[in-house]
């Protein structure tokens, strides 16, 4: 069996509490839906799900957004995430 590596993440209570909750469902634990999207990963070289900026297709000048942290993004911050967008 290869070495293995510990990962810790913080995440927020009522998430890990739903996750934990759903995985349970499934009849695997955290570890091994952890372990499972990251064999997704490799074996699609990338993320498993598409990543999207819908935010940042509104034309509107006068909106405030916030990021998933609860951060306001103004239109200048908006602006140059679209500059960088691929």
């Amino acid at each position: 069996m290869p070495a293995q590596s510990l990962i810790q993440i913080r995440v927020d209570r009522p998430l890990k509490d739903d996750v934990s909750a759903l995985f349970a469902s499934l009849g695997i634990d955290m570890s091994t839906a952890v372990r499972m999207f990251f064999q997704r990963c490799r074996a699609e070289q990338g993320i498993p799900f598409p990543l999207t900026f819908g935010i940042l297709d509104t034309p509107s000048t006068d909106c405030v957004f916030e990021d998933f942290n609860g951060h306001r993004l103004d239109r200048k911050a908006l602006d140059l995430l679209r500059k960088y967008k691929t």
